[in-house]
């Protein structure tokens, strides 16, 4: 087998209660390398328009890549794969923190779960000792309280798992590792609680070998010593964390505030990296093999929120709870974050979901009684916090928006689809995207939905972190469409490419690491030769496939690449681009043509041979 593969994988039928040892197949290994490429691959032979995602048949897949477990920096990533129950299309999620290198050292390189357990359960992984446990005395423990109790039965294991959202199938409910780690936006936490499976708890004492280790220490030193020099990766963040994002954003009118209405808040230095640091900061952490340290814990010690502790918020949740919400009160902000967490709620999906209903009811759309009797103005940080509770059990208003926002917009009517904020039916994030018209093209086109982080485009376009070898230099116009496929094009090569290795996107975001780079530490790993023409094509042929899922298996339109109407027709009010629309049509033009695909937005047969795809050429 090759380097950094365990060359075993794990089937799990929950049905039947039983668990089955596989070999990983090598031809697998070398056309979709991991991570999302995999879940891909086996969700494409298993799935289609008619798999239920809450159903049996949805399988439910958790993965690594070659570098999770390694030196490779940031090299822990987990990921899990599914049919959203949110989108219906592909959802995919990624989570960090130690749970993905475990899962390797104790031999396994992904797990597919079948099925549904007649009762709750949980896998209990040690090694080669693999079986399904009683999890009825877990079931209803927030993930806090799931993680104690069997970190106390399962010393040293590392514990994923789900919150009561998980368990009442809210479908803005995410899988949770680590305590604070968390991935599966799109509803991973309710396809997990449809199978009644509480948790995974995973303990190894294997090793991961690289294939070439005196290559693969040269590499090491080039890239980590790119990572200290870069400003954001070397200073910014492990000085401020991703909420040093906050005043910048600002300034470039792209702060997403009151539910995207505009792009410039007022309260942003309340809720900004620097104001955190100067607060509730006590500490900075890392992930496993990390050397950039981003995560922020916190602790409020004062005031209404006195005894809030947990890691974060970082910039995502910040704004969501925040800015998006009318929300300058920084505590408030790390109260819905750490009750979020204990829930096993999506921050970005929840917080767009409050700001939707402070919305409707500012426009008079939900009177106070419909909003579970709250003043849910925006800037009502309690109201907020007592809604985030509502929708973990899915209590009056709860209960509408835990089907996400594009369906709760179908069923309140009185024509609040207008501010529901999503794309393919997942909530928008943490960007104004008439001040970043390529990172409206790259939520148009993401596979799973309203995703930031294929590719998040404004590292380059706003903050001008460039890389030659991206040919990506110099300060380009954020708020015109121009060449703006072509950045985003480029850009999600190397993203996606980390996604499939095991390595956190912080890495490359900002183009601190270029596809060369990333070749060469895939390379000296796994022993599969591969430079920077091979790694895009690599990523091509992932992209692909999710598309051709999304298309050919769940029915997918192709005009569903598109953005809610405030960005396409009601100019930006406030900042840089004040009085502009964001201009898809003609950047989905040329994004197309760039990819290969028709005018639709169909890959062109020809594409499918190009990219060693005849089989979904063979089924379309």
């Amino acid at each position: 087998m090759f380097g950094g593969y365990t060359g075993t994988w794990l089937e799990i039928n929950l049905t039947e209660g039983t668990v089955e040892k596989k070999q990983l197949d090598e031809q697998m290994v070398k056309d979709f390398v991991g991570g999302g490429g995999f879940s891909a691959k086996i969700l494409w032979d298993e799935t289609d328009h008619n798999t239920d995602p809450l159903g049996e048949e949805n399988p439910l897949i958790l993965m690594t890549g070659p570098m999770t477990g390694t030196l490779a920096p940031t090299g822990n990533s987990w990921y899990v794969g599914f049919r959203s129950p949110t989108t219906g299309i592909y959802g995919e999620g990624r989570g960090g923190g130690y749970f993905g290198s475990e899962l390797k050292y104790a031999g396994y390189d992904y797990v597919v779960i079948r099925g549904k357990s007649p009762k709750p359960v949980y896998l209990h992984i040690h090694n080669d000792d693999v079986s399904l446990k009683d999890a009825g005395h877990l079931w209803g423990q927030d993930f806090f309280e799931t993680t104690h109790t069997l970190e106390k039965d399962h010393p040293k294991s590392k514990i994923l798992g789900i919150g009561p959202a998980g368990e009442n199938l809210v479908k803005s409910a995410i899988v949770m590792s680590d305590l604070y780690r968390a991935g599966g936006r799109g509803g991973a936490g309710a396809v997990m609680g449809s199978k009644n499976l509480k948790a995974v708890a995973v303990y190894g004492s294997k090793d991961v070998k690289v294939a070439d280790p005196e290559g693969f220490k040269e590499v090491l030193k080039e890239v980590n010593n790119l990572i200290y020099q870069h400003p954001a990766t070397g200073q910014l963040l492990p000085e401020y964390g991703t909420a040093s994002l906050v005043n910048g954003m600002n300034a470039f009118g792209a702060l997403p505030t009151r539910n995207h209405k505009s792009g410039t808040f007022e309260g942003a230095e309340n809720i900004s990296g620097e104001k955190m640091a100067e607060t509730i900061l006590t500490k900075t952490r890392g992930c496993f093999a990390c050397n950039i340290k981003c995560t922020r814990y916190t602790q409020v010690k004062d005031g209404e929120y006195a005894g809030v502790e947990s890691e974060g918020p970082e910039y995502e949740t910040v704004n969501a709870f925040g800015s998006r919400c009318g929300v300058d009160n920084l505590e408030a902000i790390a109260m819905a974050n750490m009750n979020a967490n204990r829930l096993g709620l999506d921050t970005i999906s929840a917080g767009t979901l409050m700001a939707f209903a402070m919305e409707l009811y500012e426009e008079g759309i939900l009177s106070k009684e419909e909003c579970n009797g709250l003043d849910l103005k925006f800037g009502n940080h309690q109201a907020m916090n007592t809604l985030l509770q509502d929708l973990a059990h899915r209590k009056g208003l709860g209960d509408i928006l835990a089907e996400g926002v594009r369906e709760a917009a179908k069923k309140i009517g009185k024509g609040s689809e207008k501010y529901a904020m999503h794309v393919k039916g997942l909530e928008l994030t943490a960007t104004e995207l008439r001040a970043a018209q390529d990172s409206g093209l790259g939520h148009a086109v993401a596979n799973r939905g309203g995703d930031h982080l294929r590719p998040w485009s404004p590292a380059f376009t706003l903050f001008g972190f460039g890389n030659e070898e991206m040919n990506l230099s110099g300060t380009p116009d954020p708020i015109i469409p121009d060449d703006k496929a072509r950045v985003v094009n480029e850009m999600e090569k190397t993203a996606i490419f980390t996604d499939l290795n095991g390595m956190c996107k912080f890495t490359v975001l900002c183009n601190t690491l270029a596809p060369s780079h990333l070749a060469k530490l895939h390379e000296t790993i796994t022993g599969i030769p591969m430079d920077a023409k091979q790694l895009k094509t690599t990523v091509e042929r992932v992209l692909t496939l999710q598309r051709a899922l999304n298309l050919y298996r769940y029915k997918m339109s192709p005009e569903e690449d598109t953005l809610p109407d405030r960005f396409l027709k009601d100019p930006a009010p406030s900042g840089p681009a004040e009085g502009k629309t964001l201009e898809l049509p003609i950047m989905l033009k040329e994004y197309y043509e760039q990819a290969g695909w028709d005018e639709k937005g169909y890959p062109l047969a020809e594409k499918y041979e190009a990219l060693g795809l005849g089989f979904v050429k063979d089924r379309m």
